[in-house]
């Protein structure tokens, strides 16, 4: 029996380097995403804590020059935890795009490994069928020999 050769393994090999290049950018994608959340969680905690302290302080004796100075810390935070949730937001867009772009590569190398192995089955089933064919042929062929009248004298 002839061995298989599936001639597009070349391409097979390139889709699995794909498939493989884009999961591990979708990874980098959700941990980015992660990141983010995370950070705009430190944010959000961080901003609370500067807001019950502004309120414990306005109970004793608060300045305006430390209020004022609690105040631009409150802005500065409330600007970095928009900033952050907009980071945020088209992370998840980025994430579903190498999503898609790794279901893809997913789905292009399946196919052709679907190929292969149906390439696979058509030779080895028609290799079967030239031995069997090559086999009935022998097998005639002895019949006939063995079975032919001898013209000895």
């Amino acid at each position: 029996m002839r061995t298989f050769s599936f001639k597009l393994r070349t391409l097979l090999h390139i889709r699995g380097i794909e498939k493989d290049k884009a999961l591990r950018l979708y990874a980098q994608a959700i941990e980015n995403k992660e990141k983010l959340k995370f950070l705009l969680s430190s944010k959000k905690k961080f901003l609370k804590n500067l807001e019950s302290e502004v309120a414990e302080r306005r109970l004793i004796n608060f300045s305006g020059f430390q209020e004022e100075t609690f105040q631009l810390s409150i802005e500065k935070t409330n600007d970095q935890i928009l900033q952050i949730h907009g980071e945020l937001e088209n992370s998840k867009s980025i994430v579903n795009a190498k999503r898609k772009l790794y279901l893809k590569a997913d789905s292009n190398l399946k196919s052709l490994e679907n190929l292969k192995h149906k390439k696979h089955e058509e030779h080895v089933n028609s290799e079967l069928k030239k031995e069997e064919s090559e086999l009935a042929d022998i097998i005639g062929s002895r019949f006939i020999y063995n079975h032919k009248p001898s013209h000895s004298s």
